[in-house]
Order: structure tokens, then sequence, then C-alpha cells
């Protein structure tokens, strides 16, 4: 394990499958609650970007936009 975190640039590539961690990194996240809590995080925030919302609560946004901008 290593005496500092991993950065959380190097953490988010891994979440992002854009470039993976080594074995030592895997194993420093595996050993680190701090960084392990950090993954945890990135994963749930990047689950957010998959959420689509339905396409009503959309339209009604839209629309209460454009109403306030018509308004104005």
């Amino acid at each position: 394990m290593t005496a500092q975190h991993l950065p959380l640039s190097e953490l988010a590539d891994h979440v992002t499958n854009k470039k993976l961690l080594d074995d030592a990194g895997l194993q420093h996240v595996d050993s680190c609650p701090d960084c392990r809590s950090d993954v945890k995080w990135l994963e749930a925030l990047g689950s957010l970007r998959r959420f689509e919302p339905p396409k009503s609560a959309v339209d009604t946004v839209v629309g209460y936009f454009k109403h306030q901008r018509d308004a104005a």
C-alpha cells in the first residue's frame, strides 16, 4: 500500500474506463477506506449521468422557461 492517496483524476479515469488502475493501485483502493469511498462516489456520480428524465418532465420544464422568456 502506498502512503499517499491516489489522485481523484486517476480514480475517475479508472471508473470511466479511460485508464484502468494497475495492480498496486487496485490493491491500494481495496485497502484504503478513503480511496474506496472516492471510487464509490465517482461510480454513483457516473450513474447519474446515465439518468434520463421522463419526456413529460422535460416538456414541463422547457415550457416553463419558454413562458418565463416570453413574459420578460
